[in-house]
């Protein structure tokens, strides 16, 4: 028994299908058609609506999922420790600064932060709420952050580590005041003028990052 071929039947079903224009029936054919147009448009903008409404459930809940994390909390404690006192953050300087060996919670904020800024300038998120909620935080956490991404990027050869939590930590600076109020935010010319951040400076030596201080 020969089956018939699948092919060969969809040929001979669309063979048939002819679109004749008479006087009479122009005008209905060209509204049926753009009928169907419409329905496949309509249908096509429905599926991505809806798609785009799951990606975003999708990016809230990881979001959410992170914030409750202890790790959160002890990278979350780094971070506010360093912007209470207008002091960058370096790998090295972790002991003495916050009694931590580990910088895993910090790593996780920075992801988590480098996740929320990606899902932002997506429209994947609520720009409203984090505008809102996070802009100062988000803004300051950079700032303090800095000289270690910078030195990451040279010692990892990594030329876009945490470039979508740079993008928007920038991108809320000139905003700072008039969104919140403040008449005195935090900004790199104000960590500079801490004693304490100078020797954290690191610059790029022939292929080698090496703290100022120890370049002088």
């Amino acid at each position: 028994m020969v089956l018939p071929n699948p092919w060969n039947s969809l040929t001979a079903l669309f063979s048939d299908f002819r679109v004749v224009f008479t006087p009479d029936n122009t005008l209905s054919i060209i509204v049926n058609l753009l009928g169907y147009a419409g329905v496949i448009v309509a249908g096509y903008l429905g599926y991505r609506a809806v798609e785009r409404r799951l990606r975003k459930e999708h990016t809230v809940d990881i979001l959410i999922r992170l914030l409750i994390t202890p790790e959160f909390a002890g990278g979350l404690h780094v971070l506010d420790n360093h912007i209470a006192r207008d002091l960058f953050v370096l790998d090295s300087k972790l002991k003495e600064d916050d009694n931590i060996g580990d910088p895993t919670s910090l790593d996780m904020l920075m992801n988590f932060y480098e996740f929320m800024a990606s899902a932002y300038r997506r429209n994947l998120v609520d720009k409203g709420v984090i505008e809102n909620q996070n802009i100062k935080h988000l803004h300051d956490s950079y700032i303090v952050l800095e000289e270690l991404i910078k030195e990451r990027r040279d010692r990892w050869d990594r030329p876009s580590y945490m470039k979508e939590f740079q993008l928007p930590a920038e991108q809320f600076g000139p905003r700072m005041k008039k969104a919140l109020d403040i008449v005195d935010p935090l900004t790199r010319q104000k960590m500079l003028r801490n004693p304490k951040n100078k020797a954290r400076l690191y610059v790029k030596n022939d292929g080698n990052v090496r703290p100022v201080s120890a370049v002088a």
